[in-house]
């Protein structure tokens, strides 16, 4: 895809996702970035084309920004290849980042892109998120783990009332997930379908502990 071409295709997702024009440069360079580093760091399927990343991905992951407009302080585990940690990052230039993974080369990854891509409202945290104190307004992830696991593992968090904002995928999963987790914890919690593209269900799941 040329450079045109895929700007063109970065501002089209952008503002289908209500998300102004100026970030369309950023948004290629980070793809153009994690297309590079693919090749080396198997961060998503290498049989992706630009025009799928776009599609699966950063479409995927922009769609949801609209919910983070209240929050200043958005941590989100998982990160993998910074989806949707950079994406939010990229177009929240003056809210804060916190991206936690556990894989030491997925962490050094993310240090390079923080510093080639200049994004200094992000920090980059390694090690096990059970471990990790987190402070953030606002707790997201994506493709990441089932809903009970993430508040398990978030327990403190969760029980001082944070909030979660996250990607899902099929409602029926979503139904079982949030079966189990009221098991185990009082919550409560609002599913927001997005548009669905290629026949694939996405959802935002928004909780918080039930008051």
């Amino acid at each position: 895809m040329s450079s045109d071409k895929l700007g063109l295709s970065v501002q089209s997702i952008l503002a289908e996702c209500g998300i102004s024009d100026k970030f369309t440069d950023k948004t290629a360079e980070f793809l153009h970035y994690i297309m590079q580093a693919n090749q080396t760091l198997n961060l998503m399927s290498r049989k992706l084309t630009a025009d799928d990343i776009l599609t699966d991905h950063i479409r995927d992951c922009l769609i949801g920004a609209k919910f983070f407009t209240d929050y200043n302080n958005i941590a989100d585990l998982g990160t993998g290849g910074g989806f949707p940690g950079i994406l939010l990052s990229i177009v929240y230039p003056d809210k804060h980042f916190d991206l936690y993974d556990k894989s030491v080369r997925k962490c050094e990854y993310l240090q390079n892109a923080k510093r080639d891509l200049r994004l200094n409202n992000i920090d980059i945290h390694n090690g096990l998120i059970a471990e990790a104190d987190i402070c953030s307004d606002v707790i997201t992830c994506r493709a990441f783990k089932p809903i009970q696991e993430i508040v398990d593992m978030t327990k403190k968090y969760f029980s001082r009332g944070g909030r979660y904002i996250l990607y899902k995928g099929r409602m029926e999963t979503i139904s079982e997930e949030l079966t189990l987790l009221q098991k185990r914890h009082k919550a409560d919690s609002t599913i927001v379908p997005l548009d669905n593209l290629n026949d694939k269900q996405r959802n935002i799941v928004l909780l918080h502990k039930k008051d």
